[in-house]
């Protein structure tokens, strides 16, 4: 099966930047939020998106996998890093944001039992971020220190990333350029992969949350 993630020129570093398989709460109606408080393994539909996503990063020359310590990511990444031999390295930058008292809650209910902090939230959240928990800012701040460290050792080659719906939006949404009060419209869809390419000092999004071989 071809690859469906853009390759460019060799003398950069490139990330493949996938969110986790889908898990219970993913499969929720409506879901709730699942932040780093909630450690659930993956349903049958993640391990088969997973391994979705590893057939179409086969034949990539993976030369390291990381992801966020939580059971939904590092599964995902031990099954993507598997046709390389790799075992997948946990990295607590790429942990889902903390979101504080509304671990497990809906939005409808955080904005009924909640309304001034969710209307904070929704204003700007990289300031007033989660009651309880992370701000936009602080998580981004971490999740690009993170990135960089693992781009800086390994410089020139392709790498694998698992991480989640908040860190992945507002990673990919800086490198955009969409306002924090957008962040919530960059798509990251389960085992969805984008790639960035990171290339004298810059990175640039080459695809954005591809899913072709999600179908």
């Amino acid at each position: 099966m071809p690859s469906v993630i853009e390759f460019p020129a060799a003398d950069t570093t490139l990330v493949y930047l996938l969110r986790h398989g889908a898990t219970p709460h993913n499969m929720m109606k409506p879901p709730r939020l699942q932040g780093s408080a909630v450690n659930e393994s993956l349903t049958d539909l993640g391990r088969e998106q997973a391994a979705r996503a590893a057939q179409a990063l086969a034949e990539r020359p993976i030369a390291a996998v990381y992801s966020s310590p939580l059971k939904r990511a590092h599964e995902t990444a031990q099954i993507v890093a598997g046709p390389h031999g790799h075992e997948a390295q946990p990295d607590a930058a790429f942990e889902e944001v903390h979101v504080g008292r509304w671990e497990n809650q809906t939005w409808a209910e955080i904005q009924a039992e909640d309304a001034e902090a969710y209307a904070l939230y929704r204003e700007n959240p990289h300031l007033h971020g989660y009651p309880g928990g992370e701000t936009g800012q602080q998580l981004l701040d971490r999740v690009t220190a993170g990135m960089h460290a693992v781009v800086e050792r390994h410089h020139g080659a392709e790498i694998v990333v698992v991480a989640h719906s908040v860190v992945n939006r507002l990673f990919l949404g800086g490198l955009l350029g969409v306002p924090p009060k957008d962040s919530h419209w960059t798509p990251t869809s389960n085992c969805g992969v984008s790639t960035v390419r990171f290339k004298e000092g810059k990175a640039k999004v080459l695809t954005l949350n591809a899913t072709a071989h999600l179908m």
